[in-house]
């Protein structure tokens, strides 16, 4: 059975709604419903499950989906300024869940250089990762 793009659209805007609600389980599967061709749309998908998994401590997860990232991202070289954005998103996140719990100023320090960073997908969300 083949699924409209309106239909996939709602099925993402619904896993961006759990998600902000904190219904961290309701969002991810909403994403497994969602299908899109378009490589932006593609790399918000992936962009939120990420999120969650960091957020749900899901950290095997994580690492596998930053790395299946990291290789869609590099083969499609039309992604144009996305690809910096998203290829920074990762190395932060990297760094960030290299961080050991209550290393306040790695924290700061890292935080700043996200700020400095002109080219950060995801920039507010990793601020906010940063300051708890």
């Amino acid at each position: 059975m083949t699924v409209n793009r309106s239909d996939q659209m709602y099925h993402f805007c619904r896993a961006r709604l759990e998600y902000a609600r904190g219904r961290y389980g309701a969002a991810l599967e909403r994403l497994n419903e969602v299908h899109f061709s378009e490589p932006l749309l593609q790399l918000s998908v992936r962009t939120v499950r990420l999120k969650l998994f960091y957020e749900t401590g899901a950290y095997d997860l994580l690492e596998a989906r930053m790395h299946a990232l990291e290789k869609f991202i590099r083969r499609r070289k039309a992604l144009s300024y996305h690809r910096e954005n998203y290829l920074n998103l990762l190395h932060f996140l990297r760094q960030l869940q290299e961080l050991p719990p209550g290393e306040k100023k790695t924290r700061l320090m890292l935080a700043g250089e996200v700020k400095a960073c002109p080219n950060v997908a995801e920039r507010t969300w990793l601020l906010r990762q940063l300051s708890t």
